[in-house]
């Protein structure tokens, strides 16, 4: 998400990230001065090879939504074209069951 905003702002534009507890669950937010989505696009957004004609391969966005369902969250955007977007990705504060377990070895 960050790649993306700074990819998509002006180099005298903003790129801010955000983080906060609010109602049970963790919230992270990527927002830029950028470009925008335009309307048409951001409805499938989170599908695989959308951005492709934003330079990169369209999978980017596909793999933050499939990573933060893994942890039992959901992504969501807001976007004006020509004004800037925000990525927000919706975390549960507390484990979910089922939710993938880390696994460390030493």
């Amino acid at each position: 998400l960050v790649e993306n905003a700074l990819r998509q702002t002006p180099p005298d534009g903003i790129v801010t990230l955000s983080a906060r507890r609010a109602l049970g669950e963790v919230r992270l937010d990527v927002k830029d001065t950028g470009r925008g989505v335009p309307f048409h696009v951001q409805a499938h957004i989170f599908d695989r090879f959308v951005g492709r004609d934003r330079g990169g391969p369209g999978l980017g966005l596909a793999l933050v939504k499939a990573l933060v369902e893994l942890h039992g969250g959901w992504v969501a955007l807001e976007s004006e074209p020509g004004a800037g977007s925000t990525f927000t990705c919706h975390l549960p504060e507390t484990q979910q069951p089922g939710a993938m377990q880390p696994e460390l070895s030493f």
